[in-house]
């Protein structure tokens, strides 16, 4: 603890909740090369992640690891991070700049993926250079939840690269949302580091087979997302709940606001946490003859329904489909990639465009009159193609873009696409219109001519209900002097999000119709902007200035900043990925923030678009999701929410219990009882326990080694040993918390269950340490198997070859090494060769010579009979 405060900054006060998370942190690291922070928004994970990289760097060759660190960041929050580095820095003698390298992740898109989802952008906003990273630290670790993405496979590579030269370098995952859409996200975050997922190291699933069991849940949560019944709530709940014992519980380091309270007292007292109030419903209504134009705006943006009444009107999305029209299969194939085919494709890019049309419609109707007049020219551009006979089908180049850019002018756009073309190469294209069927451009047309219509339609009206709500609200609840800035201690403000960049327009103007003094922050100011933001919104700014009383901004400012001096915030359109509230709220809801409460105001989907998106439904399920695995301290989006206080188990420097309350007794038993404190802590940790006059009829154990963290292991009565999670040693400890010790411990019975835990020890480890790299092991090992196969004729070694190419296939290099030993030495000797009781016997002295060749000689260090 000492060598951790000597890393702070000058200047700052130590914090317990911190610096017992840096401990956890690594605890996690050697235990399986990879963590994941996740305290709530707004507890300092920046520091925490600081302190886990210092700590790392000065001791990076106790890991045999190099001491570079690489950061991966969002573009928006690369100075906070640079500028907390210099902190670190200035006045110490152990720097860490020229340690580090950092390098940004490209930011989120507007658009939305078929499945409803926000698409994370492809790519690093620099070139990712390969190095021998010895840790590799990632904040906002959900935007790697896509394993799709280029920038994600890029990673991927790199760490694959540097796990072949040398020791593959430790992750952390920094999140205060891992999980944004399903199951999913935290697999490929974990990913990262676990892999070998189906030879995984999580040891309460199923063979190690993290694979499999992700598979399965993320089929039962799609199967659940669009319910809303009580059913499906408690579905959802064990769902989550087993992911959160059986895989998150050994990875997560995570700190509420809640666990600080009860648990951290001095913490506690020394800052000020704000209680959040809300969410409160914003809603608004329309009349007759807009409600009709929404239904059938609705209706033409979904697709045709069975049994549908004839001459309602539907958009086909055409423009999106050329590559379904080609005469010619083979060019069909030019775009079909993994798995998906060009129906498959199309149907998706229609998909997304359909709610990427709802969702506009939901945030203002200046934002859908955009769009739409957008999807009306981008079709024009389609048929201006088909006339011209030069079709491009660029998926790496913005064809539409290049329109607007040479203002229509087709020489000059086709020229510059030709050239674009001929520079990316790839599948980008350009066809002739002989190329496709006749009839897409009669369906374009007809598309051109529905879509057209509407736009008339829309623009005709200037009836928008939910920005009469705003403005009504603007005047009666958000600046009420009762809950915004009620105590005086700073001048009123307000905080407000939003979508899209026409719906901010908006917003902007009719505040400001209202005398407010409004700043816009969006993508293109936001770097700009940022002293600015900082000055009017951080309460912890060195300069304090009153230019402006509201915030508009877009999902720039959802991740790493300060807008504290405001306790008052509105999503004026709920994102399609609800966890994005939480980071949103979390700008406000801060340490630091001078107000008792914050106060959250969400505008909800008219019952209208919400029938057909599912958004609320969507939403609960995500954060339901989100609360029961991680838990959480307040409600973001509605009162459907059920929280809980999860709270993240780990097995840390010998402690007995890594629940926060158990660390909060521990430290009282230290306050009240000094001496006998002292006394446990400098126990040698070997060998400690005892036999119980009450047992439940299981042993249990902590193995360890010098340099290797406890395992712990349950023997039942029947002798059957496995090895579990720290949860399922802690569990037993708190049962054993009101049994009484017997005088002596029976050696005979202490002796045979040690062996056996001994033995499960051994062949974890080394499970463990032959995770990697066997694949092709796996291959050649089966060639051996097929030669020995053809040799032998006992039905005894058939049988024990049979079972030994079951353990090769599922990755037992302990046994692969065995087949080849024994191919080369005894080849021909076919009675005796395979025996089982010879292969039980070489694979357990194997087992123990590899691990304790690796770990070193291993011993009970703690045990209860």
């Amino acid at each position: 603890r000492s060598q951790l405060v000597s890393y702070l900054p000058e200047g700052y006060k130590t914090i317990d909740y911190q610096m017992d998370a840096v401990e956890q942190c690594f605890q996690i690291l050697r235990l399986h090369g990879g963590f994941f922070l996740s305290d709530v928004v707004g507890l300092g994970k920046t520091i925490v992640g600081l302190l886990v990289i210092k700590k790392f760097i000065a001791e990076a060759s106790m890991y045999h690891r190099d001491p570079k660190v690489l950061i991966i960041v969002p573009p928006a929050i690369r100075y906070a991070w640079e500028e907390t580095i210099d902190k670190f820095d200035e006045g110490s003698n152990f720097k860490i700049r020229d340690s580090i390298t950092i390098i940004t992740s490209g930011s989120i898109d507007s658009i939305s993926e078929a499945d409803g989802e926000e698409v994370e952008s492809e790519e690093f906003d620099e070139e990712l250079t390969t190095d021998n990273y010895g840790m590799i630290l990632i904040d906002e670790s959900h935007n790697f939840r896509n394993s799709e993405t280029r920038k994600y496979k890029a990673l991927e590579d790199l760490i694959a690269n540097i796990t072949v030269h040398g020791e593959q370098p430790f992750i952390g995952l920094l999140s205060a949302t891992p999980q944004n859409n399903s199951p999913k996200d935290l697999k490929n975050q974990i990913y990262l580091f676990e892999l070998e997922p189906n030879r995984s190291s999580f040891t309460d699933i199923e063979g190690g087979k993290l694979d499999s069991f992700f598979a399965e849940k993320e089929r039962i949560f799609a199967s659940l997302r669009n319910e809303d019944s009580e059913e499906a709530r408690e579905k959802l709940k064990a769902l989550s709940e087993d992911i959160r014992k059986k895989v998150l519980d050994h990875i997560v380091v995570r700190r509420t606001r809640t666990d600080i309270a009860k648990h951290y007292r001095e913490d506690a007292d020394r800052l000020k946490f704000p209680t959040l109030k809300g969410p409160w419903k914003l809603d608004y209504k329309m009349d007759a003859l807009l409600s009709q134009l929404f239904f059938d705006t609705i209706t033409a943006i979904l697709p045709k329904k069975d049994n549908e009444p004839e001459g309602m009107e539907h958009i086909g999305y055409y423009r999106y489909q050329a590559i379904l029209f080609f005469k010619d299969s083979q060019k069909k194939k030019l775009y079909e990639k993994r798995n998906l085919t060009v129906e498959g494709i199309t149907r998706r890019l229609s998909k997304i465009m359909q709610i990427l049309l709802v969702k506009r419609l939901e945030s203002s109707f200046a934002a859908f009159t955009e769009s739409l007049n957008n999807l009306a020219q981008y079709t024009r551009n389609m048929l201006e193609m088909f006339k011209e006979n030069q079709v491009f089908i660029c998926p790496d180049i913005d064809v539409n873009a290049t329109f607007t850019k040479f203002d229509y002018d087709f020489s000059k756009v086709a020229a510059h696409l030709h050239k674009e073309i001929a520079r990316k190469q790839r599948n980008n294209r350009c066809f002739t219109a002989d190329d496709f069927k006749p009839e897409y451009v009669e369906s374009l047309k007809q598309d051109l001519a529905i879509i057209e219509t509407f736009c008339k339609r829309w623009l005709s009206n200037r009836f928008d209900p939910k920005m009469n709500a705003f403005m009504n609200a603007m005047q009666t609840r958000l600046f009420d002097t009762a809950i915004n800035n009620p105590h005086g201690i700073d001048k009123q403000r307000l905080v407000i999000f939003t979508e899209a960049k026409a719906t901010q327009v908006e917003i902007v103007r009719f505040a400001e119709s209202l005398g407010h003094r409004v700043l816009a922050i969006d993508a293109s100011n936001r770097k700009d902007k940022q002293k600015v933001i900082k000055e009017n919104f951080d309460a912890l700014s060195d300069v304090l200035k009153d230019d402006y009383d509201i915030i508009v901004t877009t999902e720039v400012l959802a991740e790493g900043v300060n807008l504290h001096r405001s306790n008052v915030i509105l999503n004026y359109d709920a994102p399609w990925n609800a966890t994005r509230l939480m980071q949103r709220i979390g700008r406000v809801n801060r340490i630091g923030s001078k107000e008792d409460e914050v106060h959250v105001f969400n505008f909800f989907p008219s019952p209208e678009g919400n029938k057909y998106i599912k958004l609320v439904q969507k939403a609960y399920a995500k954060l339901q999701a989100f609360h029961t695995m991680f838990g959480e301290d307040s409600k973001v989006y509605s009162e459907m929410e059920e929280l809980s206080e999860q709270e993240f188990n780990h097995d840390f420097e010998g402690e007995e219990s890594p629940f926060s309350q158990y660390i909060s007794d521990l430290k009282a038993y230290r306050d009240a009882n000094p001496q006998r404190y002292e006394f446990i802590k400098n126990l040698e940790v070997v060998q400690l326990g005892g036999q119980f006059t009450d047992t439940d009829g299981q042993h249990h154990f902590i193995v360890k080694t010098e340099n290797r963290a406890g395992t712990p292991i349950i023997i039942d009565i029947n002798g059957t040993a496995k090895v579990v999670s720290p949860l399922g040693f802690m569990e037993a400890l708190k049962s054993a918390s009101s049994k009484t010790f017997t005088t002596e411990v029976d050696e005979a019975l202490f002796g045979e269950v040690r062996g056996k835990a001994f033995d499960a020890y051994n062949t974890h480890v080394t499970h463990v340490i032959s995770a990697h790299d066997v694949d092709g092991k796996i291959r050649e090992t089966l060639k051996v198997i097929k030669r020995i196969n053809e040799k032998i004729t006992s039905q005894e070694a058939r049988k024990a070859l049979k079972e030994a190419r079951r353990a090769v296939e599922n990755g037992n290099s302990l046994v692969m090494k065995l087949i080849t030993k024994c191919a080369e030495d005894y080849l021909g000797q076919q009675q005796s060769l395979f025996s089982e009781e010879f292969i039980a016997l070489e694979k357990t002295k194997l087992l123990a010579e590899k691990a304790k060749a690796k770990y070193g000689e291993p011993f009970v260090a703690m045990y209860e009979l």
